[in-house]
C-alpha cells in the first residue's frame, strides 16, 4: 500500500486532509474531517462521495471524525469490501459507525459481510441490496434499467458532456454553513475532479455495479443483532429507488429504525438538508 496525502483545505470553522491511497492496482481517494473522538465512515456518491460528504462532516465536526470517500472504478463488485476494511485499519480505526447514500449503502453492505466487527450503527440512506437470483431482473428492476440506458448513453455522448452536466447539476447545489466563499471552493472542486473521469471510469462502475446486481446477494443474518443500530432512510418522492427495493431494505435489516422524508426526491441532503442532518445526527448521537 501507498499512501499519499493531497493538500489539506481550511472550511472555515474546519478542516479537510484529501488522501489517496493505493491498494493494489486501484487509487482510492478519500477525505478526514471533524474533531470528535468517534469515527463515522461516509459513502454519499459513486463520484467524489469525498467532497459531497463535506457539509455532512460540518455538521458532526464536534462529535465526529468523518472519513468520507468515493469507491473508484474496480474490476469488480468483490473489492469494495476489502478495500474499504483496507482503509479502515490503515487509519487505525477499531470500529465505526457507517453511512452509505444510494449505491454507498451496496458497498457498506459489502464491508458488513467482508469484516463486520469494523461497523457499528448503520445508515443506508435511500439504498438497495439484493436477495436472491431473480432480484436483479424485479425487485432491482430499476437499477438495471437505469445503467442499461446509460452505457447506451456512453456509446452516443462524450463522457464530459455527462460527467460535466452531473457534476455540475449537485456541485452547485451543495452547501455550506461556513458561507459562500467556502461553499464556493467545493462546488469547483467537485467540478474539477469529475472532469478528470473518463469514459472507461465510467464503464467501469457501471461494470462495477451490475456486478453486485446479478451475481452478489445479501443476508439479513448479519443484520439481525444491530435491530438498534440501523436506520433505513427513504421517500415516496424518489424516483430512484422503487417500492420493491425499499421492501427488501426491511427484509435485510428486520426491526431497523426508519424515517420517511416526505420530499426531497433522491438527494435530501442537497434539497433537505437541515432535515437530513437532524435526522442523522438524532441518529447517530
Amino acid at each position: 500500500m501507498t499512501e499519499k496525502i493531497i493538500r489539506t483545505d481550511n472550511y472555515g470553522t474546519f478542516d479537510c486532509t484529501i488522501k489517496e491511497l493505493q491498494i493494489g492496482k486501484q487509487v482510492w481517494r478519500y477525505s478526514i474531517s471533524g474533531n470528535g473522538s468517534k469515527t463515522l465512515l461516509a459513502l454519499l456518491g459513486n463520484v467524489v462521495g469525498h467532497y459531497f460528504a463535506l457539509p455532512l462532516a460540518e455538521e458532526l465536526q464536534d462529535q465526529y471524525k468523518v472519513i468520507a470517500l468515493s469507491v473508484p472504478p474496480l474490476p469488480e463488485f468483490s473489492l469494495s469490501g476489502a478495500g474499504l476494511a483496507t482503509i479502515i485499519r490503515h487509519e487505525n480505526i477499531a470500529c465505526c459507525h457507517a453511512i452509505g447514500h444510494s449505491n454507498g449503502g451496496v458497498h457498506i453492505q459489502n464491508l458488513v459481510r467482508y469484516c463486520p466487527d469494523f461497523v457499528d450503527k448503520i445508515i443506508f440512506s435511500y439504498s438497495l441490496t439484493s436477495l436472491s437470483d431473480q432480484d436483479a431482473c424485479t425487485v432491482n428492476d430499476t437499477e438495471v434499467n437505469f445503467y442499461r440506458k446509460a452505457k447506451a448513453a456512453m456509446k452516443i455522448l462524450p463522457a464530459s458532456i455527462l460527467l460535466n452536466g452531473i457534476g455540475g447539476k449537485f456541485a452547485k447545489r451543495i452547501q455550506l454553513k461556513a458561507g459562500p466563499q467556502h461553499t464556493k471552493a467545493i462546488q469547483e472542486r467537485i467540478i474539477s475532479e469529475v472532469r478528470l473521469l473518463n469514459k472507461n471510469d465510467v464503464l467501469a462502475i457501471i461494470n462495477c455495479m451490475e456486478d453486485f446486481l446479478f451475481h452478489h446477494t445479501f443476508s439479513s443474518a448479519d443484520y439481525r443483532d444491530r435491530a438498534n443500530r440501523i436506520l433505513l432512510l427513504n421517500s415516496p418522492s424518489d424516483k430512484m429507488v422503487n417500492p420493491r427495493q425499499k421492501s427488501a431494505m426491511r427484509q435485510l435489516c428486520p426491526n431497523a429504525k426508519e424515517y420517511v422524508f416526505q420530499k426531497g426526491g433522491h438527494t435530501p441532503m442537497i434539497t433537505y438538508p437541515e432535515e437530513y442532518y437532524r435526522v442523522v445526527k438524532d441518529f447517530l448521537c
